[in-house]
Formats: C-alpha cells, sequence, structure tokens
C-alpha cells in the first residue's frame, strides 16, 4: 500500500512581516512550553510556503493551530481589555436561539 501524504486541513496566509513576528513570539516562549514550541518553529520554517506577493502560506493540524494560539495568547497580557466580550457572545447566541436561527 502506497504511503498517503496528509495535508493540514488549517491553512493561513501571511504577510512576511507577520511570519516573522509569529516566529519570534514562538521563540521567546516560556521554559515549561519550549520543546512544543521549538517543534512548531521548526515545522513553520521547514513546511511554511512563501508566495510571490510576499506572503506565507502556513499549513497547520489542529493540535498544532490550538499550540500557536496558546503560544500568542500568552504574549497577550498587555492588552487592556475594555468590553466583556464573552457576555456579547452570550446575548448574540440568546438572541440567535429566540429567533430559532440554530
Amino acid at each position: 500500500m502506497p504511503f498517503k501524504k496528509r495535508i493540514p486541513p488549517i491553512k493561513v496566509e501571511v504577510k512576511n512581516e507577520e511570519f516573522n513576528k509569529l516566529i519570534e513570539i514562538i521563540n521567546n516562549t516560556s521554559e515549561n512550553a519550549s520543546q512544543n514550541s521549538e517543534k512548531l518553529k521548526d515545522k513553520l520554517l521547514k513546511y511554511s510556503i512563501p508566495t510571490d506577493n510576499g506572503s506565507v502560506i502556513i499549513r497547520l493540524f489542529p493540535y498544532e493551530a490550538e499550540a500557536m494560539i496558546g503560544i500568542l495568547f500568552s504574549f497577550s497580557n498587555e492588552i487592556d481589555i475594555k468590553d466583556n466580550y464573552y457576555e456579547i457572545l452570550l446575548k448574540s447566541r440568546k438572541i440567535k436561539k429566540e429567533r430559532g436561527d440554530e
């Protein structure tokens, strides 16, 4: 039986500056996450596809996307949250449920 190539289902296209920021953030993660971060960084540098228009296509499996989002959240402490978006989400879901959209 021939080997089947699995293409990660999540596709993200970022500008090359954003790609550089992403790699830098992953590179500067805390010690306890460094092993997973190193694997993710290596994968991004090995399998990401540069395009002619100055962007980079990144393909990820769901667990890799989850790890990347977690790393990005760890660097979001400087953001001042002004609104409770969770409450806005709950109100939106309640309105949809009452309308029968769900």
